[in-house]
């Protein structure tokens, strides 16, 4: 009889001994599937916030925006980010909107608005912007055959526009048709 009772005592260590060890492997699996998730999603958060770091990093402002006697606009753009902005023509798209905020022309700085050969963006779209610099463009808008023409809209006619940094950036800005005729 005494050895059934220390037969009967050994089974109920080894139960217990598998027990221990499945809940060990069900954690340690566990803790695997945790690890690789939190990692995955790390590098995930990591990349999301570089981008976001650099987008918030570029900033253009717009100091000025005139209308010129040839119904060209000129603006004054300055850069107050910690990035430089890519000024390349094929990185600039300009969209002008009417007082009642339809679209009333979408259009990239190096396209041609005249058989002249005129450039949309006559002066300043070169190079960089680089950081804390200030530089004036000229837009060209007095090409009558270009949908950007502003000369069938009368005087003191408000216009919005925005200019998109190729996804960099956005600046917005409004001005008035005031050309004195």
């Amino acid at each position: 009889m005494k050895y059934k009772l220390n037969k009967r005592g050994l089974n109920a260590i080894i139960a217990m001994l598998l027990l221990l060890m499945m809940t060990i492997a069900a954690a340690s699996a566990a803790f695997y599937w945790f690890v690789q998730i939190q990692s995955e999603l790390q590098g995930g958060t990591e990349a999301y916030t570089e981008k976001l770091s650099e987008t918030v990093s570029a900033l253009v402002k717009i100091s000025d925006v005139n209308i010129l006697s040839d119904e060209s606009i000129k603006m004054v753009l300055h850069n107050v980010g910690n990035a430089d902005i890519p000024m390349g023509k094929e990185n600039l798209v300009w969209i002008l909107k009417d007082r009642n905020q339809n679209v009333v022309c979408t259009q990239t700085f190096d396209g041609n608005i005249s058989s002249e050969n005129k450039t949309f963006c006559q002066d300043g779209c070169a190079g960089d912007l680089r950081v804390k610099e200030i530089r004036t463009i000229v837009i060209n808008l007095t090409n009558s055959s270009n949908e950007c023409y502003l000369g069938t809209y009368a005087n003191e006619s408000l216009f919005y526009f925005k200019i998109d940094f190729g996804g960099i950036t956005q600046s917005a800005d409004q001005f008035k048709k005031s050309v004195p005729y």
